[in-house]
């Protein structure tokens, strides 16, 4: 329940501006295809098969750290293709996913309180608007 409440938190503050078997398993999980790990992408390909902009705007969204002020864009790129609703729940999934290990959960952690809202990212055209559809 905790996670949750972080995570709108999270996504308002966004909104509003701003080798052992274990050890190979999570290299294998952490192996990085167009700068996104492995597994984000196999459920990228699985859950967005059907529709090639929201494909793109998704995978332009797993490539951007979470804590960066830049992802608050990307997942605007996504919500004009779904939706509000839509878009926060594939963020949540998406960051559910991303932020899988206590350590990558404290590195979210440190690095989100550096961010400086509305600052240091101009805003660009969604990958998804420059393709020819």
């Amino acid at each position: 329940m905790m996670k949750i409440s972080f995570l709108i938190t999270f996504f308002i503050l966004f909104h509003s501006g701003c080798q052992s078997d274990q050890e190979t398993e999570n290299a294998q999980v952490t192996q990085q295809r167009d700068q996104v790990r492995k597994d984000i992408q196999d459920w990228i390909d699985k859950v967005f098969s059907d529709n090639k902009k929201l494909r793109i705007a998704v995978e332009d969204l797993a490539k951007t750290p979470p804590e960066s002020c830049e992802f608050k864009y990307k997942v605007e790129c996504v919500e004009k293709i779904v939706g509000f609703d839509k878009a926060l729940e594939i963020q949540f999934e998406m960051m559910s996913r991303v932020l899988n290990t206590p350590e990558r959960q404290a590195q979210f952690d440190e690095n989100i309180q550096k961010c400086k809202f509305g600052q240091g990212f101009n805003k660009q055209t969604c990958p998804h608007e420059q393709e020819g559809d």
